[in-house]
């Protein structure tokens, strides 16, 4: 799958669980209506039991110049994922932490979970969204992050 070209996200989440972030390049639409995506989540992860019981979370799509933040996101403890939020480029105007400078934000409600292997594909409604037009993605392909070449 290295040879397969994706976007990359940190996806978080807040509520009774915690707050908490991921990186993930499993992340795909689903359907138009209601605006359904899925992530898929390592059942061994710290993030997966916390977002299965939030029931929350939001997806960022990272632009080329915040890639650093997904190998920050990788592995984190939970004092470090606690300091990462109070970074300014954090917005908390939301009920999950979402990056404001990102190419994209999507936040959404789990309405459904399917368990394959050692993985939980998430299925989230997606409720509110906010793109930034002028920012290049970031894609993760060969075990590395390039930038999308962007036809203006």
């Amino acid at each position: 799958m290295a040879q397969f070209p994706s976007g990359i996200s940190v996806v978080t989440t807040n509520g009774p669980a915690g707050r908490w972030g991921m990186t993930a390049s499993a992340v795909c639409s689903v359907s138009d209506e209601p605006p359904t995506v899925l992530v898929c989540v390592n059942r061994n992860s710290r993030a997966h039991a916390v977002i299965r019981h939030n029931g929350a979370l939001a997806i960022n799509l990272l632009a080329i110049d915040q890639a650093h933040l997904a190998t920050r996101f990788a592995s984190k403890t939970e004092d470090e994922m606690h300091a990462e939020f109070l970074a300014e480029h954090w917005s908390a105007d939301y009920e999950v932490p979402v990056l404001s400078s990102s190419v994209a934000w999507l936040f959404g409600r789990v309405v459904q979970h399917l368990d394959v292997a050692s993985h939980t594909t998430f299925f989230v409604e997606i409720l509110r969204t906010h793109c930034e037009d002028e920012l290049v993605p970031a894609i993760y392909h060969r075990r590395s992050f390039t930038a999308l070449a962007v036809k203006k």
